[in-house]
């Protein structure tokens, strides 16, 4: 209890999501669904198949103010799955690491030919 008393309640029901919980994706010929488990949590999504429009893998740059004066910037590479309606929706990101972005690629492309939607992938070196 002493480190709950040291974050708020809101940050530790974070935490515990974040060592308990699976994103759980279930890939049909008809929809596409995210679920999270065993804790309920919000953001979750089901989508008709013939509503996607495409599955898009991107990075994202986020840069940090030290305490020293400096800068640290941390890059994520993100899976979005791209409705038609245009919304895109966050399903998968992953803190740079040796070999993630091709793990990230590796799946957008099968999601993306199973569902038969066109993929666009974080280009590699």
């Amino acid at each position: 209890m002493i480190a709950a008393s040291l974050i708020s309640s809101r940050d530790l029901i974070w935490l515990l999501y974040g060592f308990v919980n699976r994103s759980v994706f279930t890939l049909m010929p008809t929809e596409f669904r995210l679920r999270f488990g065993l804790l309920p949590m919000p953001g979750g999504l089901k989508i008709a198949a013939s509503e996607i429009e495409r599955l898009v893998v991107t990075d994202k740059h986020l840069t940090y103010r030290t305490e020293a004066g400096g800068s640290v910037t941390s890059i994520y590479h993100i899976l979005f799955l791209i409705g038609k309606q245009g919304k895109a929706h966050h399903l998968i990101s992953t803190k740079y690491a040796m070999g993630e972005v091709f793990s990230l690629n590796h799946i957008a492309r099968e999601m993306a030919n199973f569902l038969q939607v066109p993929c666009k992938l974080f280009p590699t070196k």
